[in-house]
């Protein structure tokens, strides 16, 4: 967690020592590494599709969705149901992935993913706040990547 509150510069030399510990942690070797991280850099990418955005619009409103999509019937409730369920995955699905990975062995990480997943839902905090999460995860995984790499 150090990492990603204090000054990236004072830790320059401890990436490694991070990918050292994801290995110990984790028990996989370094080539696994390389893939979990890259989800990292995924999901801090994806933050920024304009897809994404159109997901999370869908997402936020419930209600909103229900009152324009709705359907008679138990097929209609169902296909209503598929179909938002839909739009929340899109949203959230690498995000979810980087929560199986990250917070598979750490509770601090699937709390932190989870309320950041909550407050995208629940806040107007806007696309600024998804953009600043998405350049947050692709820089961390970017740089952990190079550390495995070397």
């Amino acid at each position: 967690m150090d990492l990603l509150v204090s000054h990236p510069r004072r830790y320059y030399g401890s990436a490694k020592q991070e990918v050292a510990r994801l290995l110990e942690v984790l028990g996989v070797d370094r080539a696994d590494v390389v893939g979990i991280l890259g989800v990292d850099v995924a999901a801090g990418a994806w933050q920024w599709s304009p897809l994404k955005a159109s997901c999370v619009a869908h997402c936020r409103s419930p209600l909103g969705f229900m009152m324009n999509e709705r359907r008679d019937g138990l097929a209609g409730a169902f296909g209503m149901g598929l179909r938002y369920a839909a739009w929340c995955l899109g949203c959230c699905w690498l995000v979810m992935a980087v929560l199986f990975v990250a917070g598979a062995m750490s509770f601090a990480w699937a709390l932190a993913i989870s309320a950041y997943v909550l407050a995208e839902r629940v806040l107007p905090l806007g696309r600024a706040f998804d953009r600043a999460v998405g350049a947050a995860l692709a820089t961390w995984g970017a740089w952990l990547l190079v550390a495995a790499l070397r």
